[in-house]
Formats: structure tokens, C-alpha cells, sequence
């Protein structure tokens, strides 16, 4: 066997391996919707490195009709990465009626390229050895820079949500869990590397760069490299693969602890939580923003938007609308110290500050201080 046998050998091997871990994923208790993600992921890797290894003009010429199969697969890659990172990460995305829209260009391009499947086989087989379907061609060529356009939106979403979430859950975080953040760090470089070697061999191709070493032999490899060790940790470390695994590992250990110990540990943890939303609100400023809510707090911090009311009623004893206009009263407070109301109109100030009503502003500043603002300014200068 030459080499190059040898090479498409162990790429098939590999594929078959991630197939195999992608039932294993979905079919083996408990089923975590991260490890459902991760599986389809591979499930999807599988098939384009079984279409590299076997897409020689030979095999197309004998099955015309499996032309373009992994070329649309690559358009799911970067979606279902993205819908396994922040499943894994957020609670409250572990739900595929939130993904629907994002693949939305895998469906875009299997249905551009529709009619290519109804022609005949003979005609397939004219088009994969001459490319004489102008269209057809223009579809394959631009449809990798949408390819190459998802891995730098992706990526960027991923690395943006992994850097938030480390900043306000960090500290909550066990060491076990910290371990699998780790890991799922060096999956997101892992699959930008990836991305960056083929994104190279997408534009030599376009390009008509010829190279001794080809940058595809070296995507598809790193890519069967990586589902081999995915294949390993699933089964030897299934808490790093799945936050929701490691989360309820924990619960398991805590499972029999008495009444009061638990309730103890709920109190900590909403003290906790509410101290992340405090922080983020303090450092963040969201209540600048005038049409600013629930969803936006739930969006900034990863709580839904049922836990942050709780917190902030059974923490504070205030809703939702007290706490943020109370931020926003601190801040007019702020801007009248520094005279700021000498240069600016009380309407004005409150605006900056988020409100978006003056008489909203006056009857919160009543509430919040015992005093009108203009009686405020007026003790400053008295």
C-alpha cells in the first residue's frame, strides 16, 4: 500500500471511531443535551473526513451521487460547535428550539444545490470529472467563504461567552468544574487552529495554489486526531465533556447531607449569585440604558430571568424595576456632587442616568432619599 493509502486508511478509521462515540453520546444514560451536541458535532466531522478519504474521481465515478455530501456537512460544523460550547456552559441553552436559525445556511445550500440530485447519474458523473455546471460551480467555490465567514463569527461568539462566563461564575466554580473549563478553552483554540489550516486550503484551492504538502491531508488529519481523543475523555471523563455531568456529580455527593446543611448551602449559593448580579450591575452600568430589562440582565449575567427575581426578591425584598431605579437615583446623586446640575437641567441628568420619564424620576427620588432633588441641591448649597 502506498503511503497515501496508508493516510486515508487511518482517516476512515478515525471516522468510524466518531461515529461510534456519537451513539455512544446520544444512546447511554444519563443523556445530557451538551453530550447530544458534541455527538452530532462529531457525527457531522465523520462524515466529511470518510468524504475526504474517499473522494477520488474513481469512487465519485462510481457513485455520482454521494458528490457534494461533505461539502454540505461543513456547513453544520461551526453551529453545532457553538450549540455544544454554550450548552454546555448555560443552563438555559440547553434547548434545540434555540438553534433552529443557525443552521439555516446548511439548509440555504442543500436546497441551492437540490437540482444536481435529481439529474441522472450519467450526468453527475459528467459534471464531477469535466465541472461543466457553471452554477453548480459558482455554489461549491463561494460556498466556502461562508464556511470560512462562520469559524470567524463562531469563534469569536465562543471565546466572548467563555471569557464571560469565567468572569461571573469563576468563583463558584469546584475544582472540577474549573478543570473542565479549562478543557473546553483549549477545544475552542483547538477548533480555531483547525479552522485556520482549512480556511488555507479553501483559498489555495480557489486560487489555484499548488503546494507539496496539501493543507486539507493536514485539517482532516487534526480533525480525526481530535475526534480520537474526544472518543476517550467521553468515556473516561465524562464530567469534563459535560459541565451538566460534572454539576450533577455534585449533587449526588450532597444528596444525603442533612435538611439544614442543604438549606445552608442554598443560602450561600443565592448570597453568591446575588453578588455576581450586584457586581455586574455595579461595573457594567446596564441601568444607563433606558429600555433596559429583565432579558438584558438575564442575557448580561447567564441567570434566567425567574432566578434573578427571586434572588432579588427574597435577597433584597425588591422587584426587579426598584433595584435598577435605585442605581440610576445613585447616579443622578453622583452627577449633582460633581455639579453637574449647574451646567445641566435635573431632566437632562435623569435622562443620562437611565430614566426614561422625569416624572418617573422625581417620584423614585422621593422614595428612594426623603427628599425632591431640588431640596437635595439645596441642602448641598445651603
Amino acid at each position: 500500500m502506498l503511503i497515501s493509502d496508508y493516510f486515508n486508511l487511518f482517516l476512515l478509521i478515525g471516522a468510524a471511531m466518531s461515529l461510534l462515540i456519537s451513539l455512544y453520546l446520544w444512546l447511554t444514560p444519563p443523556i445530557y443535551f451538551s453530550n447530544t451536541a458534541l455527538g452530532f458535532l462529531m457525527l457531522c466531522w465523520s462524515i466529511t473526513v470518510v468524504s475526504f478519504a474517499l473522494g477520488s474521481p474513481e469512487f465519485f465515478d462510481r457513485f455520482p451521487h454521494a458528490y457534494g455530501l461533505g461539502s454540505a456537512t461543513a456547513y453544520l460544523f461551526f453551529p453545532a460547535f457553538f450549540m455544544y460550547i454554550k450548552s454546555y456552559l448555560f443552563q438555559d441553552a440547553r434547548k434545540l428550539s434555540h438553534y433552529w436559525w443557525h443552521f439555516i445556511p446548511f439548509f440555504a445550500f442543500a436546497l441551492s444545490i437540490s437540482p444536481f440530485y435529481f439529474q441522472s447519474g450519467e450526468i453527475k458523473a459528467g459534471f464531477i470529472k469535466n465541472r461543466n455546471i457553471e452554477w453548480l460551480n459558482m455554489i461549491f467555490s463561494y460556498g466556502s467563504l461562508v464556511v470560512i465567514a462562520q469559524g470567524i463569527i463562531y469563534s469569536i461568539l465562543s471565546i466572548n461567552m467563555l471569557q464571560h462566563f469565567q468572569y461571573f461564575r469563576g468563583k463558584r466554580l469546584s475544582n472540577k468544574q474549573l478543570y473542565s473549563i479549562k478543557w473546553i478553552l483549549q477545544f475552542v483554540l483547538i477548533n480555531i487552529v483547525l479552522w485556520a489550516i482549512g480556511t488555507t486550503g479553501a483559498i489555495m484551492d480557489m486560487l489555484h495554489i499548488s503546494t507539496p504538502i496539501n493543507p486539507f491531508k493536514i485539517y482532516y488529519l487534526g480533525i480525526t486526531v481530535l475526534m480520537i481523543v474526544l472518543g476517550y475523555f467521553s468515556i473516561r471523563h465524562p464530567y469534563t465533556i459535560s459541565m451538566e455531568a460534572s454539576n450533577n456529580l455534585s449533587a449526588v455527593f450532597q444528596k444525603e447531607k442533612k435538611e439544614k446543611k442543604e438549606n445552608t448551602a442554598s443560602t450561600v449559593a443565592d448570597k453568591n449569585d446575588l453578588k455576581i448580579i450586584n457586581n455586574y450591575i455595579k461595573t457594567k452600568k446596564p441601568y444607563l440604558k433606558n429600555d433596559l430589562n429583565l432579558r438584558d440582565l438575564s442575557v448580561g449575567t447567564g441567570f434566567t430571568k425567574h432566578r434573578i427575581s427571586e434572588l432579588l426578591n427574597k435577597e433584597l425584598s425588591k422587584s426587579f424595576y426598584d433595584v435598577i431605579n435605585e442605581h440610576r437615583i445613585n447616579e443622578v446623586i453622583r452627577l449633582i456632587n460633581a455639579g453637574k446640575h449647574k451646567e445641566f437641567t435635573l431632566a437632562h441628568l435623569a435622562e443620562q442616568a437611565g430614566f426614561n420619564s422625569k416624572a418617573t424620576f422625581y417620584r423614585v427620588f422621593k422614595k428612594v432619599t426623603g427628599n425632591t432633588p431640588n431640596n437635595y441641591i439645596q441642602s448641598l448649597e445651603g
